[in-house]
């Protein structure tokens, strides 16, 4: 909890309150994304352009998008804290747990089945995230 307590007042707010509502399953957080990202229009995340179109689906039945303004192809996880992870909802919500708690990265590894690689890059993305607002 030190970590979390040495964060000013909105942003620990922010942390308590990060992932709250966030469903449960890859489907259903690929839902919540596109319902958070895009609730004013479509926007692409890697140039901020407003031509975007959906672009089929990937193997895993994820849904593909394509900027008309960059010509760059992505999906919702793209520049989220949720990008190039396959972890479900509930080990993410343990894992904020532990921050909370501050446990050491190793203790926090351990508990929620992770390498200690994947929790400091993980408590980087979080936090990151807070500092964003997002």
């Amino acid at each position: 909890m030190a970590l979390v307590n040495q964060l000013p007042i909105v942003e620990r707010v922010r942390f308590k309150e990060l992932f709250k509502e966030a469903p449960e399953g890859p489907k259903e957080i690929e839902e919540y994304l596109e319902e958070q990202r895009f609730s004013g229009g479509r926007v692409c995340p890697i140039c901020g352009g407003m031509h975007v179109q959906r672009n089929g689906k990937r193997a895993n039945g994820s849904q593909k998008y394509i900027c008309k303004d960059c010509g760059k192809t992505f999906s919702i996880r793209k520049n989220s804290i949720f990008s190039g992870t396959h972890k479900p909802m509930a080990v993410w919500r343990e894992y904020l747990a532990c921050m909370a708690e501050g446990l050491s990265l190793d203790k926090s590894a351990e508990r929620c089945g992770i390498t200690h690689a994947t929790a400091f890059a993980w408590r980087h993305k979080i936090l990151d995230a807070i500092a964003k607002g997002e």
